[in-house]
């Protein structure tokens, strides 16, 4: 019997002594951000040639404090929870798998950063073009690398380790269609995509401006996105009515217009429309944009303004050969010529009387985090810098 209970004993204490050694491990992830990522795949489909793929989109990352290890060196861990890319032929999202990744710093005892990074990222991929509807998945993690300076890793690329063979893509079934390995991927941060028109409109006025024959309804977006087309339309203001199309921009290279620079091209998405299109008597229309971009959705913006090809604002002839502000000084009296384009052209002389205006330098400065990734234990000289005003 004595026998047989040293025998348990030392069994269990063989058993405590074979029992693997756990891994060091951090606090649970605490902080999560949703960046934009630009990413570039090499795929090898069916048998066929290899084929470079440009997808972007966003990704939801989480991450631990950071803590540090046995070896004195700052470690942040963290996973990629979720994906959603697209480009011209592929759609990458969210495996289901973890995608871990690691933050180590390169010097123990020292500074967080510069860091030495990896992700090991799993992902579901459409080829829409090759294999449209087939959804398939890279068996092994694409193990990718990259050297960071911050956390989250912004600005900071990623590249795919050589030293890892490239991952055998199946489809659910387990059928085997290839490979795929991600050659390089930024991540950036994130802005919600953001459409707004731009409409050249008389000072102080909603009267819409032609330039020259042509009235030009241009939109600016924010946000680092593949916006696919920009579509324009308008109707009657204060109606249900179907919105009427005033043109289609599909690659942001239309002609433009400016209040401070000359008509060009190319510098916003815009759609320009002949003047005489609209009624010479005038109408309040309410002008619409929607902006297409895969990796997002839609998004809208509208504004309404009085268009009208004959406006009876006047063309100046000559206004000044020199700045207007400094020539144009308070109490003086300026002779000016003009002419209105219903009119027959004529030119007609004026004057114009300066009076002061009331002067307010009352401004209210808003708190914004400049680098837009919510790292509230940033330095103050961390790739920051102060107020361009006060």
């Amino acid at each position: 019997m004595i026998i047989f209970s040293r025998l348990i004993i030392v069994s269990l204490l063989l058993a405590l002594i074979l029992l693997p050694v756990p891994a060091e491990v951090s606090a649970q992830y605490v902080n999560m951000e949703i960046v934009h990522i630009n990413m570039q795949v090499e795929a090898e489909i069916l048998m066929g040639p290899p084929l470079l793929y440009n997808a972007s989109g966003t990704c939801e990352i989480s991450w631990s404090d950071p803590y540090i290890n046995g070896s004195g060196f700052t470690v942040i861990d963290a996973e990629i929870m979720g994906i959603d890319l697209s480009g011209p032929g592929v759609e990458i999202n969210f495996g289901g798998l973890p995608s871990p990744g690691q933050s180590v710093s390169e010097i123990p005892w020292g500074p967080d950063f510069p860091a030495e990074s990896f992700f090991d990222v799993f992902f579901e991929i459409e080829f829409t073009g090759e294999l449209p509807g087939e959804i398939l998945h890279n068996v092994t993690a694409e193990h990718i690398l990259g050297v960071v300076d911050d956390w989250p890793p912004l600005f900071d690329p990623y590249i795919d380790d050589i030293g890892t063979p490239p991952s055998l893509l199946e489809n659910g079934m387990g059928d085997d269609f290839g490979y795929i390995r991600i050659v390089s991927a930024e991540i950036l941060p994130y802005y919600p995509l953001d459409v707004r028109l731009t409409l050249d409109t008389a000072y102080g006025s909603d009267i819409l401006l032609p330039d020259g024959d042509l009235f030009i309804f241009s939109a600016g977006v924010s946000g680092p996105y593949d916006v696919e087309y920009a579509e324009f339309s308008m109707r009657p203001e204060g109606t249900s009515e179907p919105w009427i199309p005033l043109g289609i921009d599909m690659n942001g290279m239309e002609e433009s217009s400016s209040t401070r620079y000359p008509v060009g091209w190319g510098s916003g998405w815009s759609v320009g429309v002949d003047k005489w299109t609209f009624s010479p008597e005038g109408a309040r229309y309410t002008i619409r944009v929607v902006v297409h971009a895969p990796s997002t959705g839609d998004d809208v913006d509208s504004v309404t303004v009085f268009i009208d090809p004959t406006n009876g604002i006047p063309e100046y002839i000559m206004w000044t050969p020199r700045d207007s502000i400094g020539f144009f000084k308070i109490d003086t009296t300026h002779t000016v010529k003009y002419k209105v384009d219903d009119e027959a052209s004529v030119v007609i002389p004026a004057k114009i009387q300066v009076f002061p205006l009331a002067v307010d330098f009352k401004r209210d400065l808003t708190e914004v985090d400049q680098e837009k990734i919510g790292n509230t234990n940033a330095e103050l000289d961390s790739s920051s810098c102060g107020p361009a005003s006060a």
